[in-house]
Parts: C-alpha cells; structure tokens; sequence
C-alpha cells in the first residue's frame, strides 16, 4: 500500500490536538462520575482516534476489515495470543516488580480488576497504532515502520503525563518511555509475524494487567 502523507499527516494532527485537550480539559473531570465517566471518556477517545479512521479509509482506500489483522484462525489466534501474554507477564512482572525495588513474591501483587487491563482502550490503539499505522509505513520497510509507529505510540502517551504529572523526575519520564517504546516494538513484531490484531491486544492487555497490579 503506498502511502499518503497528506492524510496520515491530517489524521494524526487531529489525534494527537483532540487527545491533548481532552486530557487537558475533560479526564480529570470525568474521573468524579466513576462508571459513567469512563464510559463518556471511552466514547470520546473512539471519536478521537477511531472515527476519523472512516474517512482516513475511505480516501486512502486502505484496507479491507481483514487488513486491519481481525481475519485468520480466531482460536488459533487468541490460543497464540493467551500463550505470549503469560510469557509476557512471567518477564515482565519479575522485571517491574525489580525496578520498583521490589521482591518477587505473590504479596508484592496488589489485587486490582482484570478488566482494568482489558479496556475499551487497548483495542482501539492496536487498530490506531499496530492495524493502521503500522501497516501504513511497511511501504519504507519493516524496520522503519515498526520504529515509526512504536514512536507515534509512546508520543500519544505524553499528553496524559505532562497535563496530568503522573511522572514527577526526569528519571520517570526516562524509565516509563522506555518500556512504553519497547511495548511498541514488540506489539508490531507479533502484528508482522502473525499479522493478527488479537494477539496483540492480549499481549498488551497483559501489559496493562502488570501494570496495574504491581504497585
């Protein structure tokens, strides 16, 4: 698929503006009204990030539904996908919990709902970065384009740590960036070599789940 910068500029102008202000102006706010806010806020970020996509879609002709890696062997791809999460969370709670200065043992996690890390916002940004993005820039190349959009995905985080000042030093910018970053490669890995959406939301998902239980 060749690709369009006008369009991938413009949309991604949009996402990155639009993310900012609601952060900014709204989360805070909706955080108050417990269920309700979070419903509001998951519809406000599918009119940030996945509604424009529509017309991103229709004028670049880009991809059928399969296309976005929704399509193949769904048992397959969810077996695949359950199998790298546990992998996934077995090094990466290990290596959280020793970052935090913490022992490794059942008692350094926190109990927290699962569905914390199954949020209406993993799927929408593996469509956004890994269905989208990321096959966008594939016409310059795998490695160009897993770096490209592993870039645009820790970027979009940046709004919501700055307005929010969920990071206090320098050091937490550096820390949290880089996994954010390495996250971002792995997510496009697994897209490249399996092409499927659904593992990739598992495995982030299971990145979020770590992250929220390991305090």
């Amino acid at each position: 698929m060749r690709h369009n910068y006008k369009i991938t500029f413009a949309y991604l102008l949009w996402m990155y503006l639009a993310w900012t202000v609601y952060v900014g102006s709204m989360y805070q706010g909706l955080i108050s009204y417990g269920v309700y806010g979070e419903i509001i806020g998951e519809l406000a970020r599918f009119t940030i990030y996945i509604a424009p996509l529509f017309w991103v879609f229709k004028k670049i002709e880009f991809p059928r539904y399969t296309d976005l890696g929704f399509h193949g062997n769904f048992i397959k791809n969810i077996s695949i996908g359950i199998f790298a999460s546990i992998i996934f969370i077995a090094i990466a709670a290990p290596l959280t919990m020793l970052s935090k200065g913490m022992y490794i043992g059942v008692e350094s996690i926190s109990v927290a709902p699962v569905w914390v890390a199954l949020t209406f916002a993993v799927v929408i940004e593996e469509i956004v970065f890994r269905g989208y993005l990321l096959n966008s820039f594939l016409c310059y190349g795998k490695v160009k384009a897993v770096l490209i959009s592993s870039i645009l995905f820790l970027l979009i985080h940046f709004p919501g740590w700055w307005l929010l000042e969920t990071h206090p030093s320098l050091a937490s910018w550096i820390t949290t960036s880089g996994s954010i970053f390495i996250l971002g490669v792995i997510l496009s890995i697994l897209f490249l070599r399996f092409n499927s959406l659904w593992i990739c939301i598992l495995v982030h998902s299971a990145n979020n789940l770590v992250a929220a239980t390991v305090r």
